[in-house]
């Protein structure tokens, strides 16, 4: 009767420490959004980039606690297809401005985003292709994306 006991006892636990998803934050913590990518740093915590319905870009990063906004937002005009990397624990945000009608890399330097090259990635280019990528081996960022002749395209950035 007791190893019966013992044994119940120990499935119990087992069942109750089921795992399971577990959620940064609550439910209604980050808004609503068109788009949204995500990465995670080093360090362990997520970063989600996402499109609001202004089509302006926000970052936000889990502290540990709770979704703290990487202020200010992301310069650009009518947003889409955002893409958001890790290198070296450094956060960069890729996205095609619609206005400019170019696509632009942005890292976060821990205060304000700066533009990772001058003039961004003229077009022509297909809508929903783009695709940015980093190797931590040899590091470098990369883009991929489909030119208007329906070429794929890829390119690295070559700045420091």
């Amino acid at each position: 009767m007791k190893k019966i006991l013992t044994i119940s006892l120990l499935v119990f636990s087992i069942l109750s420490q089921a795992q399971d998803w577990k959620l940064f934050g609550t439910i209604a913590q980050l808004p609503s959004a068109n788009q949204y990518e995500f990465t995670v740093r080093n360090n362990n915590r997520p970063v989600v980039a996402y499109v609001l319905p202004s089509n302006d870009l926000e970052v936000q990063e889990w502290n540990g606690q709770e979704w703290i906004l990487m202020n200010p937002i992301v310069p650009g005009d009518q947003v889409e297809d955002v893409d958001v990397v890790q290198i070296n624990n450094s956060i960069y945000v890729g996205f095609f401005d619609i206005t400019q009608s170019k696509y632009l890399v942005f890292n976060w330097d821990g205060s304000t985003w700066n533009q990772v090259g001058d003039t961004g990635v003229n077009g022509p280019y297909t809508s929903g292709t783009a695709s940015l990528e980093v190797s931590e081996a040899q590091p470098g960022i990369y883009l991929s994306y489909i030119d208007g002749g329906n070429s794929v395209q890829v390119k690295k950035w070559n700045g420091a």
